[in-house]
Order: C-alpha cells, then sequence, then structure tokens
C-alpha cells in the first residue's frame, strides 16, 4: 500500500528509494543500502554539487525526521560516505579529482552521541591532523551496532576462515 509520507519522498528517484529502505526496516529488513549516483565530478564541480548536494540534503532530513517519527531512530545507523575522497584542489577542468588519503562520513543514530565532529585535516586538506579512523573502524561501527561479536568469523570462497574485522578495530562513536 501507499506510505502516508509518499508525496513528501516523490520528488526523484533517490526519496523514493529512501522511503521503500525505511518501509523495508520496518518489515524487518537489517541492512539496506542507498545509492545517489556518481559524485565523480571531475569537471564543473560547482554545477554537479548544486544539484547532488541540494537533493541528499533534503532527503537526508526527510529520512532522519521520519525514523524519528516511526521510532526507528536507536534502531537504524545511517550511514551516509563515499569510496574515497576528492582532492583539496580544484583541477584545470573547474573539478576534483580522486583523493584517498581523506574521504567524508556522517552517521546518525540516536544511540550514540551525536552533533560532533571526529578527526580533523592539517590546513591544506591534503592529510590526517587529529582523529585518524579507518575503513576497518567504520566495519566495526556498523557491526558493533548490529551486535555482530568483534570475534565473529565468515568463511571465504576459497573455503578460509576470516575474521570480520581486525582486532584492533575500535567503534569510532560514543554509546549514550
Amino acid at each position: 500500500e501507499q506510505d502516508p509520507q509518499y508525496d513528501a519522498f516523490k520528488g526523484s528517484s533517490f526519496g523514493v528509494d529512501a522511503l521503500t529502505s525505511i518501509r523495508l526496516i520496518q518489515a524487518g529488513s537489517k541492512f539496506v543500502t542507498l545509492n545517489l549516483g556518481g559524485w565523480d565530478m571531475h569537471n564543473n564541480i560547482v554545477t554537479g554539487l548544486e544539484r547532488r548536494q541540494v537533493e541528499l540534503d533534503n532527503y537526508l532530513g526527510k529520512i532522519l525526521d521520519l525514523l524519528e517519527q516511526r521510532s526507528l531512530n536507536k534502531r537504524v545507523m545511517l550511514v551516509v560516505t563515499s569510496e574515497f575522497g576528492r582532492t583539496p584542489k580544484i583541477n584545470g577542468n573547474a573539478g576534483r579529482d580522486h583523493f584517498g588519503r581523506l574521504a567524508p562520513l556522517m552517521i546518525a543514530c540516536d544511540n550514540y552521541e551525536m552533533g560532533r565532529t571526529i578527526g580533523q585535516s592539517n590546513p591544506n586538506a591534503d592529510d590526517v591532523e587529529d582523529g585518524k579512523t579507518s575503513p576497518e573502524d567504520l566495519a566495526w561501527t556498523i557491526f558493533n551496532h548490529l551486535n555482530i561479536p568483534k570475534n565473529a568469523r565468515y568463511t571465504a570462497t576459497d573455503g578460509r576462515p576470516h575474521n570480520i574485522v581486525k582486532n584492533d578495530a575500535k567503534n569510532i562513536l560514543t554509546e549514550v
């Protein structure tokens, strides 16, 4: 059946996907992935961001509000990230290139202390200055939220067991 909030989310396919994700979670899904498409803006980044940032900001607010309205704000950990960051300097095509040293990340979940910044770049925005975290730390933060034990293992396609994360992986959030 149609969701009562459909009109608020129907403005784009990302909005409809976001509402569908919330409904999947309400139906019992433990993990849902959304994709807003490419952020690979090697050319004319200003124009690209004017469209993408507005859409992301608009729907993130709606997602967070609806999660709270439906009492899912402690159960759901919303993670917004990319596979890599972008260069701190604009290139010759008025865009930015791939940059793996730093990457943006946003996490929202009312089980944790929110509204703070974790980590800081140096003044040139080309390296970590404080609070370095790793993809492994993000993985452990998500697994921990899902109540998966740190010593959990999986069997790879080659038949060998592997730990889901290294023992020194840390949760980058503070529980409240």
